[in-house]
């Protein structure tokens, strides 16, 4: 019997030992665990911190090109006509009859193109683009004037009044208007 009592006193004292030793297991975990979410705080911090990083600097570049892109299109859209002139394989002098304006399609606001109708050498009819400077050269001071008209044989309804201010004025102007623009963003950095 006595030694009954031994054995169960052993093994409670095994067993406080052991309730003891998981106490302190449990305590090593909660340290680790607490330890582990702060080394992930930190990192989800740093992260966050390089993710935003990341994302001020594809930003910086996307506005960058943005802003070496929008002249560029102006450009473009300014000379479209000019370069499209380039194909046109007649060329024929004629006397501008009248000039009309067409209201320019998918505008909300009331904007209008002028085209001058051109009486050909030949007898038949062109209409073409003409670009208005008001008070300067307008489209009703033409009237009566010779003018060349370049155009498409195929489809003379793309015609384009041959002067040096139909065709290059513009484009020339949008061209200078891109390389300052350039050279203001890409110039020499001043300090």
């Amino acid at each position: 019997m006595k030694s009954l009592l031994v054995l169960e006193i052993h093994l409670t004292l095994v067993l406080k030992k052991i309730e003891a030793a998981i106490l302190i297991l449990n305590k090593i975990k909660k340290l680790i665990m607490t330890l582990i979410s702060k080394i992930l705080t930190h990192e989800l911090k740093q992260l966050k911190k390089i993710m935003l990083l990341f994302i001020m600097v594809v930003l910086k570049k996307l506005i960058f090109v943005i802003f070496i892109l929008a002249p560029l299109v102006g450009f473009y859209y300014l000379s479209k006509e000019s370069i499209n002139s380039f194909y046109f394989d007649s060329i024929e002098r004629g006397l501008v009859v009248s000039c009309k304006s067409k209201r320019q399609k998918g505008t909300s606001k009331s904007s209008y193109s002028k085209f001058l109708r051109v009486k050909r050498d030949s007898g038949s009819m062109l209409v073409g683009k003409f670009t208005e400077i008001k008070f300067f050269y307008r489209c009703k001071d033409q009237i009566g004037k010779r003018v060349e008209v370049k155009f498409d044989s195929t489809s003379p309804k793309n015609a384009i009044i041959n002067t040096f201010h139909e065709v290059w004025l513009f484009p020339l102007l949008g061209f200078i208007f891109c390389l300052f623009w350039l050279y203001v963003l890409l110039g020499p950095k001043r300090k």
